[in-house]
């Protein structure tokens, strides 16, 4: 798992999550078919006035490669915009 911190008056942390290797607060999001890891799946736990987290999936890391990575990247800056 890599983790990604902003540093501004809240913090916001970009979570990259492998479907096929789910850290522990994520499978609730799966249970709940909140998020499943899928590659360039997203899900936002963002508030104005504290810390929040963003989960980005990268599918299986089986088949993870660059273009996986830059395409999942893609996704989360355009939903970013």
């Amino acid at each position: 798992m890599i983790n990604i911190l902003l540093n501004k008056k809240t913090k916001t942390e970009v979570v990259l999550v492998f479907e096929n290797k789910l850290p522990e607060e994520v499978k609730a999001l799966k249970k709940a078919k909140l998020f499943s890891g899928k590659s360039g799946e997203i899900y936002t736990d963002l508030q104005v006035k504290r810390d929040g987290v963003i989960y980005l999936g990268l599918g299986s890391n089986k088949k993870f490669d660059n273009e996986e990575l830059r395409n999942a990247g893609f996704k989360l800056g355009k939903a970013l915009v």
